[in-house]
């Protein structure tokens, strides 16, 4: 036993954290208000313009930008206007326009009385009957290739994503069959599109067996179909200009975090609900996968972040026997952070989000002690008590501004999470993060 020196109030520098740590959760809080609030606002007045054309009933093609959206389905109508700082617009649809572009993104081009099949591909759907029903349509088909025989185009529904085939001697556009059905539970397939493919080819490249091989054992999907399209065209298919749609970009960012360490529990190092905040910068660093660099609606998100925290349990026990506890820990927290981001607005220089993600913590201590001090004024110590978790998940919901493309500012809170789990007692940590990132 060693002799204990004077007893001491909790240091004024612990009240100073708490009121940082104060501050930044209210500061947290109107920020995540105001982004909440703004929602409908900002997704009513999104738009997204980009240089494009569209072809009216005239055969006229009027050059200016399109609202582009990321269409899952093939759209029926799109906002068109001349100008771009203008503020009128067209809306065309099936009705009133012929085809339409946006500039190395998608084209598309109407056609009259297309029949589409009924039949679903999603296995919980299927039935032991070949569904092989088409409903009739004037659509907007997307384009993928356009040759001097045949011509490509897709539809996507919520059936399927369908592919067409336009035989341009006879000016025909029709569905590549294909169709899922089940038999004695297991699931089969009609590789209908493969007749009609070897079809075109014997019409137009008689003496290739090569390409009618190829078709005889296609996959219904857009890069064997297009593979075999090209070569009915001899080679000569107009492949229209297409930007990757996906992107990768980096970012370096600074932050500061709040962090309140509570431990639960009757029988622990200290009364239950005892807890002590902690504020210190962050730093972090990582890259974006962009699905759609064009929409920027939905970022797949690997960051690294790197944060110190300190705490100091200086407490008063009145009873019989402990004057006093002491437990003074310094803690580096490295985390590695898979998210994704939701882009709820995305216009040209501004974007509001929120993300998600799990955080894995790899946590490095201090040769911290715990001290008791007794009325006898003897002091007892145990290194390393209590033990912390070296590893430990963690689960932060982020919302924030992208201005600009390159300035990213947020707010984080991050859900309580366990760092002492035993049958006696626990300890969690619960946070709040505000910071800024630079995209480069």
């Amino acid at each position: 036993m060693k002799k204990a020196g004077p007893v001491t109030e909790q240091i004024p520098e612990t009240l100073a954290l708490m009121d940082k740590s104060y501050y930044i959760t209210k500061l947290f809080k109107c920020i995540v208000l105001l982004l909440t609030l703004s929602t409908p606002l900002l997704s009513y007045a999104q738009n997204n313009y980009k240089p494009g054309y569209a072809v009216d009933l005239k055969n006229d093609t009027l050059k200016g930008y399109i609202n582009y959206r990321e269409w899952r389905n093939n759209p029926k109508s799109f906002i068109f206007k001349s100008d771009l700082n203008g503020k009128a617009t067209q809306k065309f649809s099936v009705n009133n326009s012929k085809a339409f572009g946006v500039t190395n993104l998608e084209y598309y081009q109407r056609f009259d009385n297309v029949q589409i099949s009924k039949g679903n591909v999603d296995a919980g759907s299927l039935t032991s009957v070949i569904d092989t029903s088409y409903y009739t349509d004037t659509v907007f088909l997307k384009v993928i290739t356009v040759g001097k025989n045949v011509s490509l185009y897709s539809l996507s529904d919520n059936v399927k994503i369908h592919y067409f085939i336009e035989d341009n001697k006879h000016g025909q556009v029709k569905e590549l069959d294909y169709f899922l059905y089940l038999n004695n539970n297991s699931i089969q397939t009609v590789y209908a599109f493969r007749k009609q493919l070897t079809a075109l080819a014997l019409n137009y490249k008689p003496g290739n067996t090569e390409l009618i091989e190829q078709a005889e054992r296609a996959d219904y999907s857009e890069s064997d179909i297009k593979a075999i399209v090209y070569q009915i065209n001899g080679g000569e298919n107009l492949q229209f200009q297409q930007e990757k749609p996906s992107g990768l970009r980096f970012f370096a960012g600074a932050g500061v975090k709040a962090n309140k360490l509570t431990f639960r529990g009757d029988n622990g190092p200290f009364p239950d609900g005892t807890n002590r905040s902690s504020t210190f910068p962050v730093i972090s660093g990582g890259a974006d996968f962009i699905v759609n660099k064009n929409t920027n609606k939905i970022i797949f998100r690997a960051e690294v972040m790197v944060t110190d925290n300190k705490y100091d349990f200086s407490t008063s026990t009145p009873t019989s026997l402990i004057v006093s506890t002491n437990l003074k820990i310094k803690q580096l927290n490295v985390l590695a952070v898979p998210q994704v981001i939701y882009n709820f607005y995305s216009a040209n220089d501004l974007k509001a989000f929120f993300d998600a993600g799990i955080a894995f913590n790899f946590s490095f201590y201090n040769n911290y002690n715990y001290v008791t001090n007794y009325f006898d004024q003897t002091t007892e110590t145990q290194n390393k008590y209590p033990q912390f978790e070296k590893a430990w998940p963690s689960f932060p919901l982020k919302a924030g501004l992208m201005i600009g493309n390159k300035l990213e500012i947020y707010a984080t809170y991050w859900f309580s999470a366990s760092i002492i789990s035993n049958l006696n007692y626990s300890a969690d940590i619960s946070s709040y993060q505000l910071g800024l990132n630079y995209m480069f």
